[in-house]
């Protein structure tokens, strides 16, 4: 089991626009859980082209999609089912908006 810390960590989210996501039988990325970041996730090489008879012992445990296979992403998903993917930062908040300090003005 990858018990290492998370250089990127984000959290993935399906949605009607982002990225293709497809199954590769040479060098892509699975997702693996940021160990003590729940909810977050870090991009892993891996090669497709391995037998899962051949896989080192744990090597996609805890993978996003909930199985052995390597993957790609790719720019230009559009759909209306929401099945684009798309991995937001886990270090990125929301803007905060700084609370009025001035008086409205009146016209």
């Amino acid at each position: 089991v990858q018990d290492t810390p998370c250089d990127h960590p984000v959290r993935p989210v399906f949605t009607s626009i982002g990225l293709i996501v497809s199954i590769t039988f040479t060098q892509g990325v699975w997702l693996r859980p940021c160990p003590g970041i729940p909810g977050c996730y870090n991009e892993s090489r891996c090669d497709g082209s391995i037998p899962s008879s051949q896989l080192p012992p744990g090597m996609y445990v805890g993978n996003f999609f909930g199985d052995q296979r390597c993957r790609v992403f790719r720019d230009g998903c559009q759909s209306l089912e929401g099945d684009c993917l798309r991995l937001p930062s886990c270090s990125t908040q929301p803007p905060v908006v700084p609370p009025t300090t001035r008086s409205p003005t009146t016209r």
